[in-house]
């Protein structure tokens, strides 16, 4: 572990600490040219995530689209926000495999990329903790 990751890890409690956490939270919006883009430019304003820190799994709720996004690498689930499921992916990073750079976005895309990046943030870079 690098000399920045200790530290930071120590000034939050330490790893036995880390180690009893389950997920993190946070309310944010994500918007930019990449959305407007897509055809999705408001899709990801006012949302709540929840990301595991231990396991590949992220819970997206969308409050002002009355939905939730839950992501694990092999399946999607995009549910209404009282969990009646709407739609299932298996394997959708498959939704990919025939769009080109100009092709809008349905919410399977938008779920399975804003999701894969939330995960990025909680492998620190490949170092385990």
């Amino acid at each position: 572990m690098n000399n920045l990751l200790k530290s930071a890890v120590a000034g939050h409690g330490g790893q036995e600490r880390w180690k009893q956490l389950r997920s993190v939270r946070s309310i944010l919006s994500v918007t930019g040219s990449l959305w407007e883009s897509k055809e999705m430019a408001d899709s990801l304003v006012g949302i709540e995530i929840e990301v595991w820190i231990h396991e590949q799994k992220v819970i997206t709720n969308l409050p002002l689209r009355k939905k939730r996004f839950l992501f694990q690498p092999d399946l999607l689930v995009i549910e209404s926000e009282s969990g009646h499921k709407r739609t299932e992916y298996e394997n959708p990073r498959k939704a990919f495999a025939e769009m080109s750079q100009t092709t809008p976005w349905e919410d399977v895309h938008v779920a399975y990329f804003a999701s894969s990046t939330f995960m990025v943030g909680r492998k620190w870079s490949g170092t385990e903790l």
